[in-house]
């Protein structure tokens, strides 16, 4: 976005109880925002650039401070090995905990290419950087690579977690995994502890269930079959909208239920063509299944 909206921001948070810093983008390159729980992460003081966003603040119930380092990597020199040696000197000049993530456009080694220009003076310089600064290349598990052209004829592991060993010890069963890529070319990375329960989904009528085609057939035959209870009396309106409501949960259950079978489908079959790219194995027509496969999953979600 070269402009922020907050309300695009809530639709991705899901509500209003958060707070931000960005670097906004410059036309269609860049752009970097990192989001917070302000009842969960205080912040302190944040650095922004066009390639980084870094948050000052400390956890709820803790006393140590965290730098939150959020980067987007130059494609090219020398502004990569300007971006790691200003990453260098703000470290070593800063006490604190370290997590550095997001897609830092660098590799570690050549096996983290696959069918792309794989520059070794540029990963010299890349572990150079995480060597003197003591950081920690978070294992990730899920997949091998991050980042897939459409395609499917170039992979590379883009995106990683960098954190302290302070980090590690604050948090020792922290992990990374790497998520199915749906809408990016890149895959988003989970960094977690252990997995949470949020509760049951509250009940909400959204707008496009209005555009669905049966939705007004549902609400029509339900609202009419509320003329009188099973006793014979007039229902009130109280109880007819408390009837539609089962109606509709109804509906969506049995709706969610037969576009999540699709899906769960398609997204196997996406997975599948995935894994045989990343090992190599996968033909000319796996790869154009998986543009038209991924063109079917695009059309589910709209």
């Amino acid at each position: 976005m070269t402009k922020l909206e907050l309300f695009q921001l809530k639709s991705m948070w899901g509500n209003f109880k958060f707070d931000y810093a960005c670097s906004m983008a410059r036309g269609r390159s860049g752009g970097l925002i990192t989001m917070w729980d302000p009842s969960v992460f205080t912040k302190n003081r944040i650095w922004c650039n066009d390639n980084y966003v870094i948050v000052e603040g400390k956890w709820k119930n803790s006393v140590d401070d965290y730098f939150l380092i959020n980067v987007y990597g130059p494609n090219h020199q020398p502004e990569k090995s300007n971006l790691w040696e200003f990453l260098r000197s703000f470290i070593q000049n800063h006490n604190g905990k370290i997590i550095l993530f997001g897609d830092l456009n660098e590799v570690r080694c050549e096996t983290e290419r696959f069918c792309s220009s794989f520059s070794s003076s540029d990963a010299a310089i890349f572990n150079s950087f995480i060597q003197d600064v003591g950081l920690i290349d978070l294992p990730m598990g899920g997949r091998m690579f991050t980042w897939m052209n459409k395609s499917g004829s170039k992979l590379s592991k883009l995106d990683r977690f960098l954190i302290s060993d302070s980090v590690l010890l604050a948090h020792a069963n922290l992990q990374a995994t790497v998520l199915d890529r749906v809408w990016s070319d890149h895959n988003p990375i989970l960094s977690h502890c252990k997995k949470s329960d949020f509760g049951p989904i509250p009940f909400k009528i959204y707008h496009s269930w209005f555009n669905r085609s049966d939705f007004d057939d549902v609400v029509q035959q339900a609202w009419n079959s509320f003329s009188t209870s099973e006793e014979g009396s007039i229902l009130s309106l109280h109880d007819k909208v408390k009837g539609l409501k089962s109606h509709i949960k109804l509906w969506l259950s049995r709706t969610k239920e037969s576009e999540e079978s699709r899906k769960k489908s398609i997204l196997a079959s996406l997975r599948s063509l995935d894994e045989k790219i990343d090992v190599g194995n996968a033909s000319e027509e796996d790869k154009i299944l998986r543009v038209n496969t991924w063109h079917e999953l695009d059309n589910i979600d709209n």
